[in-house]
Formats: structure tokens, sequence, C-alpha cells
């Protein structure tokens, strides 16, 4: 049907020229008129519906309402883009309110133009339409300041009463056609004072009158979140910006003066300073005080002197080296598994009564701020630190992490971590150098801070220890639980350059396919996007990793080595980022491994004592990486590494103290000569031998008991113990120098100092025969006899040198037989009643004899 109506109810046929009524604007009729009229015509039409429309809401367009309404542009026509793109720039350039799209007023206008064209609602201009205008003059103005070598900028304070004061941010340049060009770079929100406010009209004080004097909020409430929240970059895949890593502004190394030829003590007094000595002297002794006048006891205290707080902290080092089961193993000298030197140097009472009153820090002070969780050791923590960052100055590249220090008692902040090898104990936020594990700054986690707002416990804690660094650009790296977007950026505006992985279901991520773990890429394929100052990858190795940086560029590559098959490893490609993250993201854990190999792990209750022996050993281990960066070639420890350096530092501490031991305890019981003792049966009651209590004081072994005794002491004895009744060891020296014969007579005559013998006293002497005892005693001039025992041992060995094999087989038969009485009860019983029975003197079988 064709033409144009007189009328609504009238329609022209387009084939016959007829005049046809259409009552109402219905088409029954002229559906008839083609099949009646023009069968062949009617033949090309589709086919009816088999059943009524469902759609019964809405019945079927009259004539009428197609004339009057037209019909709707469809949101992907070339019209309705034009019209909303007009719409969105008019937004744009002249600032208005999102809110004029919903006014009934500007719709009307805009049907008046266009009946055909439908407004779309606020909430697709401020999120959509905005954004992607935003984008794109962005992009445009980010790829001619490429080719800027030289411009300007200008800054200024805006206002109006329906907009938040604003600074905004102009670059000016020259363009390409030799003209002035320029644009506004950035509009930073902050909340300014507008310093024009007094010469603008009168804004009302309640800000919803100001707002709807305005005509700018909206009052539904509903709306509101449709509200625009700012404009969000893309990242780009193409097209990137070259950026370059900044040089670290700082000079690394030592700062202080330390001799090619330093003692490991010369270095370790440059972080435990004099200060640090006097305060664990101080407090310990304190402390000792304060428990002893609450809690009375009988046990002496004599003060602690620094001498021997430095003689106790190197015995807690060298059990780090050598550990044994228990700490009171250290002074067990009944078995050979445990003699070692540690009771030369302190006494075993000594050493547990300095540890149970070390301490650091007055209980009782007025000003102490017991609110820290961490005032125990909060001081002496304070002090290390400052002596960690005076000494000593990083490359310029440092990880972040996490070290545990283990304890599993009652604490309110100790920590769970299934996944690490220490699961329970204390964190601590370690920042360390990567190449070498030097800490630099340290942070102890004792849970949320109460009363303080912050953007995330990982962004406080990198921006906490990284706040010496501010401006130097440094380069920090850090695991996934860290990085994120808000804080690569805030350390970026800062001076800090910073790398990590990052997890998935961070904010402002990039959400395209192709840079999510859903992107299916090959094995160790790759993509990288780039928002900014920002590079992002996307790299598929076993499984999907994800690198954030804000200094790296995004174009350039780096290697890393792979497992292709069995045991072949071969380079792979990868960004730069992701080969410099695997680089240098080992300081913290390099820390762990040196710490961990030689740490004091002595159970204490106290919890504050392993945060303690966990920093002196990072003292320990930060000294011998100072002494490492100036040692030249020829460095003492160079080849034998940090257990070393750490025993000379730990004999450093002790020698100086206790070059001899003290002398021994002298039993009650006078020493005489042995011919004037006697060994029989005086008791009718077993009692405890008294060598054997001796022998095994500080053991958890039973002495035994026995009905002989010495007649002239009346002291019970086993028979086996009486020649050591007769006879004492008066002392023993530590030979830290050479056995030469100078350092050996300077020995003997402390001994006899200590002793307070005279010379006239000593009727005689006996040694070995070895040419340095021997030369000794000749300058001591002293009566001097040769041990017998050896000269026999000698000569017995010399004769019998031909005759080995028939020794050796008699000296089997002798053991055999013992070994027979020893195993058979029978057998002894029968061997005594022989003994009995010829008279002669009853013996105790022996299996084996401390011979030369």
């Amino acid at each position: 049907m064709s033409g144009q109506p007189r009328d609504t109810t009238e329609v022209v046929c387009k084939i016959c020229s007829g005049v046809l009524r259409a009552k109402d604007g219905q088409t029954t009729n002229l559906h008839e008129h083609l099949r009646v009229r023009h069968p062949a015509e009617y033949a090309t039409l589709p086919p009816p519906r088999a059943g009524p429309s469902k759609k019964t809401s809405q019945g079927q367009q009259t004539i009428t309402g197609a004339f009057s309404k037209g019909t709707k542009y469809k949101t992907d026509s070339d019209r309705w883009r034009q019209l909303t793109d007009a719409v969105t720039h008019y937004l744009a350039k002249e600032m208005v309110s999102f809110n004029t799209v919903e006014k009934p007023t500007f719709k009307a206008m805009l049907h008046k133009f266009d009946k055909q064209y439908e407004l779309p609602g606020r909430k697709y201009f401020s999120k959509t339409a905005i954004q992607n205008l935003f984008n794109e003059v962005r992009s445009n103005i980010s790829r001619e300041l490429g080719d800027i070598e030289y411009l300007s900028m200008t800054t200024d304070m805006w206002s109006s009463c329906n907009m938040m004061p604003y600074m905004s941010v102009t670059v000016h340049y020259v363009n390409k056609e030799w003209t002035l060009d320029g644009s506004d770079i950035d509009l930073n929100f902050e909340g300014f004072e507008s310093e024009e406010e007094e010469e603008n009209e009168f804004v009302p004080d309640d800000p919803l009158e100001r707002a709807q004097q305005c005509d700018f909020l909206d009052t539904e409430e509903e709306e509101e979140e449709d509200e625009f929240q700012g404009f969000q970059v893309d990242w780009r895949t193409d097209n990137y910006l070259r950026r370059h890593t900044k040089p670290f502004s700082r000079t690394p190394g030592v700062k202080q003066p330390i001799p090619l030829d330093a003692s490991p003590l010369d270095v370790f007094s440059l972080i435990f300073t004099d200060e640090l000595w006097d305060t664990l002297v101080t407090e310990t002794n304190r402390y000792a005080e304060q428990v002893r006048a609450q809690t009375p006891t009988t046990s002496k205290w004599t003060p602690v002197s620094k001498t021997e707080m430095r003689t106790f902290l190197g015995l807690c080092l060298c059990f780090g080296i050598l550990k044994l089961p228990a700490r009171r193993d250290y002074w067990r000298q009944t078995k050979w598994l445990y003699q070692t030197s540690v009771p030369r140097a302190m006494s075993r009472d000594r050493f547990d009564m300095i540890w149970r009153y070390l301490h650091l820090q007055d209980n009782l002070d007025p000003a102490l701020d017991k609110s820290d969780k961490l005032w125990k050791i909060r001081r002496f923590m304070d002090l290390l630190l400052l002596q960690f960052q005076a000494l000593y100055e990083v490359n310029g590249y440092v990880s972040v992490d996490e070290s545990m220090v283990k304890y599993k008692g009652r604490l309110a902040f100790r920590q769970y971590l299934p996944m690490k090898p220490v699961k329970w104990g204390i964190k601590v936020w370690v920042m360390a150098e990567s190449k070498t594990g030097y800490v630099n700054n340290f942070q102890v986690y004792t849970g949320a801070i109460a009363g303080k707002t912050e953007t995330g416990l990982a962004h406080r804690i990198v921006s906490d220890l990284a706040t010496p660094y501010f401006d130097s650009n440094l380069c920090v790296y850090m695991d996934n639980f860290y990085t994120s977007v808000k804080l690569l950026l805030d350390l970026h505006h800062r001076g800090v350059q910073a790398c990590g992985t990052v997890r998935a279901g961070r904010k402002d991520l990039p959400k395209n396919k192709e840079l999510t773990k859903k992107a299916g890429l090959n094995k160790h394929a790759f993509n990288v996007a780039q928002q900014d100052d920002l590079t992002f990858c996307v790299w598929q190795d076993t499984k999907t990793v994800m690198v954030l940086s804000n200094f790296h560029d995004p174009t350039a590559h780096g290697s890393v080595k792979r497992r292709t098959g069995g045991q072949r490893q071969t380079n792979v490609q990868v960004p730069a980022c992701l080969a410099d993250y695997q680089q240098h993201m080992k300081g913290v854990d390099l820390l762990d491994q040196m710490v961990g190999y030689y740490q004091i792990h002595h159970r204490s209750t106290k919890w504050w004592r392993r945060l303690f022996f966990y920093f002196l050993s990072v003292a320990g281990y930060n000294a011998f990486v100072a002494a490492r960066s100036v040692g030249g070639p020829e460095w003492k420890y160079r080849r034998t590494g940090y257990k070393d350096w750490l025993e000379d530092l730990s004999q450093e501490l002790i020698v100086p103290v206790t070059a001899r031991s003290a002398p021994c305890v002298l039993p009650t019981t006078p020493t005489v000569a042995s011919a004037d003792h006697d060994l029989a049966q005086i008791f009718t009651k077993r009692k405890t031998c008294r060598e054997c209590s001796l022998k095994h004081s500080g053991t958890s072994v039973r002495p035994g008991s026995t009905l002989m005794g010495c007649k002239q002491c009346n002291v019970p004895l086993h028979r086996e113990c009486f020649m050591h009744h007769v006879s004492r060891c008066l002392e023993t020296s530590f030979m830290p120098d050479r056995h030469t014969a100078d350092n050996l007579e300077e020995a003997l005559r402390g001994t006899i100092d200590d002793w307070k013998i005279q010379e006239k006293q000593i009727a005689c002497i006996t040694t070995n025969n070895g040419a340095n005892i021997v030369a000794a005693i000749r300058q001591l001039k002293w009566p001097w006899l040769s041990f017998f025992g050896h000269n026999l041992n000698l000569a017995i060995n010399n004769s019998l040198a031909q005759q080995r094999a028939s020794t050796d087989r008699a000296f089997g038969v002798c053991r055999a037989v013992n070994v027979a009485f020893a195993h058979s009860w029978l057998r002894r019983h029968e061997l005594r009643k022989a003994q009995v029975e010829m008279k002669l003197p009853e013996h105790s079988l022996i299996m084996d004899c401390a011979t030369r």
C-alpha cells in the first residue's frame, strides 16, 4: 500500500490504486483485499502464524501510531552514535552535571531535533561514554607528547558552586606545525580550600542546600551509586611508552672506616656498641635486685660486669654453632661426647644465673609506654636498627618479605603459617639487600594498630620499610602478598622503584582475557601491558605468573633458566621485570638461610628472649657482610665463610676474659700421701661414695653406695675410686696459642701462684717426654722426673715390634677370658670362692684398664 492518505482511515492500493477503508487503523481488510484481488502477490507473503500471539500485553501497532511515533534508532547505528557523541562532548566540554540527561526539558529539546533518537541514561554517560572519550583524548595527547622534546606546565586552582575545588595542570608545547598548543593533563581533587571563596557569590553553609541551589545533586538515593567516580586509564598492549631504571642516588657500601685487618670483634663492636652493652648490664642487674627483693632466696648474686656479659653472649653464639640436646650438656665432663671448653669460660651456675635475670628494659620505669606490645624489647631493637643503617648502605636492590622467629608459647601476636618451615612463631617484616641479605630495616608484627586507619597491611608495611629511602630510586622487590596497583603508584610518586608478583584478584588490574589467568598461553609464552607508569606482564610457566612493576620497560626482555626435559636446562626469554624479580627476590631468604644455620634455639617461656637472640644472630651476620665488603682478595674469611667468622667472633668475646680458668674447688679432705691412707670396710650401712658423688655432680647419673672407705679420712669410697681420693687435679689451663715452652712455663707458674705453692715445696714434677714440656721444666729449674710409664710403653713397643702377631693373639686370649667371666655370674662366683679358699686378696673384675 502506498500513497499519502487523505485522512487516517483511507489507504491506496499500490497495485490497483483502489481506495480502501481502514476503520480504526485496522489492517484486516487490507490483507483480505490482497488475497482476493491479487493472489499472485499474496502468495509471496509469509505464512500467517499458527496460533494467536503470545504477546498479549502489547497490541498490534496501528498505522496511526507508526506515523506519529516513528522507528527508534538502534544503538549500533551510525546516527545513534553521532547523536550520543554530541551529547557526550557537550557534557565534557561544558562540564555540566550528568543529571542533565535525566531532566525533562533536555529530553524534550532532543526529541524536537530528532524524534527517532532515544537518549541513554545517566549511568551510561558516567560509566561508559565519558570514560571512552577520556581514554581517546588521553591516548592522543600521550602520543603527541611522546614526540615533544621540551614542554612547560602551568597550574591553577579552579572552583564553582557545582564542583569541588580542584587543581588543574596544563601542559604547553610547540607542535609539529610550529604552533603553540596545550592540554589539561591532570585534575587533582584533594579537597583544597579555594582561595577565591570570599570573592564568589554567597554559598549556603549546608552542603545539601548548596547542591540543590546549583541543581547538581540528585535527591533520589537509589541513583547516587551511578555518579561519576573518576577516570580509569586503559591498559595498552601496543605503542608502549619507553621506561628505564633510574640509578640509585646513594653510595653503597660501608659508611664507617673498617681496617683491612679488622678482627670480627672490631666489626661487631660497630653494631653492638657500648650503649647496648651498658643497657644489657644495667637492666640485668636492676632486674635481679627487683626479683630478689620480692622473692628472697639463699642463692648468692654478684652483679654482672660487662666482661661477663660479653662472655655470656659469646657462649650463646657458640651454642648456635655446636648444638647439644640440652643447655646443661655443655658442662658435662663425664661423657666423652659432651666434653667441651665451655666450663673453662664460665661455670654452669653463673651462666644459669645470668640467663635467669637477663633483661633489656626497666619494668618500673614511669615513662614506659606499656600499650606497646614490644615494650620489653623496643629500646634494644631501636638502638640495633640505628646501627644497622649507620654501618652499611645497600647497593640499591632490596627485597621485602616476612621472617619467622620460632616460638610456641602463649602470645597475643603469635602467628601460624602452615606453609612455612617455621609454622608457629613471631612474624618479622624484613627489608634485606638482594645480593648479600644485609638487613637494613625491619618491623615486628604485633597485629592491627588500634585507632589508626590504613590502606592495607601490606601497603603500610612496605611504605614503612621504604620510608628511609624515599626519593632515592631504591628498587624494592616483593611477592604477591604485598604487590598492588595503589602501592606501586604511591611508591613511584615517592621516588621508590618497585616490582613484584601480583595476585589475579587485585584491584585495577587489566580485565582483558589475554591478560588474565584464562589467557590460555602456551608454555613460557607471555603478554605485556602498560598503563602510564605501570608495566604488567602475564607469563605461563608451570602456573600462570603475573608481575607488576613501576619502572621496567615493557619492551625489554631477559632470560631465566628452566628445565625443558629431563635434567637439561635452557634459557627462556621472559620480560625484563620477571627476570629481575627472580634475580633480586632472594635477600630475605638468604638471611634466613645463613642465620638459621647457627641460630640459638634454647627453649624459654619468655617470648622476648627469642627475639633478642634472633636479632643477636642478625647483628652477627650483618657485621660479617660489612667486613666482607671491605675485605680484599686476601681476606681471611673469603673462602671459609660465615661459620669460621662466627667461631672467631665468639672466641674473641670469651678468650680475653678467661685466658686461664679459675681454680677448681678442693674437697674438705686434706691432700696427703697415699701411704697414710688405707682402704677397708669401716661401715655397717651402705653410704654414697664420695668420689662418685663429685664425679656425677650436675648430671642425671645416681652415684653408687658402698661399705668400704678410707680409715684415716672416714670417707666412703669404692675400691676403684680409692686412687682418685688420694690424688687431686689442681688446675686445667686453656691454651689458645701454640704449645711453646714459654706458654707452658707461664701456665705452670700461674698454677702454683693460684694455689700459693712455694717452689721449695715441690719435691718433684713428672711429665711426659714431649720436647716443649721438657724445655719448660728446664726453664723453671724444678726437680723433674721423666714419666716411667711413657718410657716403658716406648720400650715395650720397640721390643715387641718384631712379635706383634703373637702379642696381639695373647692379648686377645686374655680379653676372651675376661669376657667369659663378665658374662657369667656363676663363673664370677666360683672365682671369688677360689680366692677365699686359697687365702688370696679378693679382686674385682675390671673389663677395660686405662693404659697407655
